[in-house]
């Protein structure tokens, strides 16, 4: 069985075909696909080949295997945030703002 044959089987009848009386039958929607392929160029033949060749290996477990990072993951502070942290620290409230409170 085809496909169109399948569809045409699986598809509900409705109208006066479900009846058993008049009525033609619709012309079926025939589809087409053609499928073109083609090489590549000479010269660039030489050029995919390679690409795909380092694509392999590069992704080839066996030849290289998963190496875990083992250094910092998160850089320290520099010498310059650190005195900023510091200088930070040491900060209190302005004297103006105890005698603003007292006016």
């Amino acid at each position: 069985m085809d496909l169109l044959a399948l569809k045409r089987s699986l598809m509900p009848m409705s109208g006066p075909q479900d009846m058993g009386g008049g009525g033609g039958s619709a012309p079926a929607n025939t589809t087409s696909t053609s499928t073109q392929t083609s090489e590549l160029p000479e010269w660039a033949r030489g050029y995919a080949k390679d690409t795909l060749a380092k694509g392999a290996a590069l992704t080839d477990v066996s030849q290289n295997p998963y190496q875990t990072y083992s250094g910092d993951r998160i850089a320290g502070f520099s010498p310059m945030q650190q005195q900023a942290m510091q200088n930070a620290q040491g900060m209190s409230v302005a004297p103006q703002i105890g005698q603003a409170t007292a006016a």
